[in-house]
C-alpha cells in the first residue's frame, strides 16, 4: 500500500518544527550550570547513538523481510555508476562527507556559544543568514550574478532579519561577540549545505546524515576533548541532571528531524522544502517565549514573516528542481 502523499509536506513541516526546543534547552541548561562544551558532546554523541538505534532496526527489518541485506548499496558513489563501483570515488564521497561533519560541526560549536551570550530567538535569527549567504556563496562558485528571484530574495531576507533581531530597538543590549559565531554559525552551515548538495555523490540520504554526524563526532571528540578534560567537562558529562538535556537535544535536535526528513524530502521539490524546513524559525520563536519567556515584539513576528516569505519568494514560480539533502542544525 503506497503511502498518502499529503504525508510527506507534513513529515517535512515537522520536522523543521522539531528543530525549534533546542535552543530554548540548551538556554535551560546554561541556567543550571552547564557549560557550551558539555551540551556539544551531549547533543552529538547522544544523536549519533540514537541514529545507531534507528540504522539498526533498519538493517534488521530489511534482512528479515528479503533475506539479505546489500551493504553496498549505503555506500557513497558516484552517481550512474553500475554495481562495479570503483573504490576511488566511494574514497573521495567518504572524504566529502567527512568535511560535511566538519563544517557541521563547527556550526553546533558557534550556535551553542553565541546561545551562551545572546538570546535564543535572536541565535536562530542569525543562524539563518545562511539563506542569503547561500545566494552569495554560490554566485562566487559559479563565477556569475545571481538572478534576479535570489536578489530580491535577498532584499526581502535582510530587511526580515533587521525588523526580527529588535536591531531598530537598539542594539546596546547585543552581545557583538555572540552575534560573530552566531553569523559564524550561518557561514558554516552554508559551506554543509554547498558539500551536502554535492552532485558527485549518491547516497542515501539517511546513512549520508547518519556518516555525516558521525564524522562531526569524530572531528568533536579530536578538536575539543583536550578543552573538555582541562575544563572539568567530563564530570559534567556523566552527571545524571544532564541526561534529560542529552536526551532531548539527542531526539529533537538529531535523530527526529533526520528520520523525518529522509522519508519527506525524497518526494518534494526544492523550493516547496525549503519552504517547509524553514518551520524552525517560528517555532523556535515560539518555544523561547513560551519555554523561557523571551519577549519578541510585534515587529520581530513581522519580520519573521517576511524572512519566511523571502526564503520561499526564491523558488516561489520555479519547478522541477532537484530535491535537497537538508543536513542538522
Amino acid at each position: 500500500m503506497k503511502p498518502n502523499k499529503a504525508i510527506f509536506p507534513i513529515l517535512v513541516f515537522l520536522g523543521g518544527c522539531s528543530y525549534g526546543p533546542s535552543s530554548s534547552v540548551i538556554k535551560l541548561g546554561y541556567a543550571d550550570g552547564f557549560t557550551p562544551l558539555t551540551f556539544l558532546f551531549a547533543e552529538y554523541f547522544t544523536g549519533l547513538f540514537l541514529l545507531l538505534l534507528i540504522a539498526a532496526v533498519w538493517i534488521a527489518y530489511t534482512y528479515l523481510r528479503r533475506g539479505s541485506f546489500d551493504i553496498g548499496r549505503y555506500l557513497p558513489a558516484e552517481r550512474n555508476s553500475d554495481a562495479d563501483t570503483p573504490a576511488k570515488p566511494r574514497i573521495d564521497g567518504l572524504l566529502r562527507m567527512f568535511a560535511c561533519g566538519l563544517s557541521l560541526a563547527l556550526v553546533s560549536t558557534c550556535y551553542v556559544i553565541a546561545l551562551n551570550m545572546i538570546s535564543a530567538s535572536l541565535a536562530v535569527l542569525l543562524l539563518f543568514q545562511f539563506t542569503w549567504m547561500g545566494v552569495i556563496f554560490e554566485a562566487v562558485m559559479k563565477r556569475r550574478l545571481p538572478s534576479r528571484n535570489a536578489c530580491i530574495s535577498v532584499i526581502l531576507l535582510l530587511s526580515g532579519t533587521c525588523l526580527a533581531s529588535g536591531i531598530i530597538g537598539g542594539i546596546g543590549s547585543m552581545n557583538p561577540i555572540g552575534v560573530i559565531f552566531g553569523l559564524g554559525s550561518a557561514f558554516f552551515y552554508t559551506i554543509n549545505m554547498y558539500l551536502l548538495g554535492d552532485s558527485k555523490t549518491e547516497m542515501h540520504p539517511f546513512f549520508k546524515s547518519l556518516t555525516t554526524l558521525l564524522f562531526a563526532c569524530v572531528a568533536v571528540a579530536v578538536i575539543f576533548t583536550p578543552m573538555l578534560v582541562g575544563s572539568g567537562g567530563i564530570d559534567e558529562l556523566l552527571s545524571p541532571s544532564l541526561i534529560p538535556y542529552a536526551l532531548m537535544l539527542g531526539i529533537l535536535g538529531c535523530a527526529l528531524p533526520v528520520s523525518l526528513f529522509s522519508i519527506g524530502m525524497q518526494k518534494l521539490p526544492l523550493g516547496f522544502a525549503t519552504t517547509l524546513s524553514s518551520s524552525e524559525l517560528p517555532a523556535s520563536i515560539i518555544c523561547a517565549v513560551l519555554i523561557i519567556n523571551e519577549t519578541v515584539l510585534w515587529y520581530q513576528w513581522v519580520g519573521v514573516f517576511i524572512l519566511l516569505y523571502g526564503i520561499s519568494y526564491r523558488y516561489m514560480f520555479v519547478k522541477g528542481r532537484k530535491k535537497p539533502v537538508v543536513p542538522f542544525s
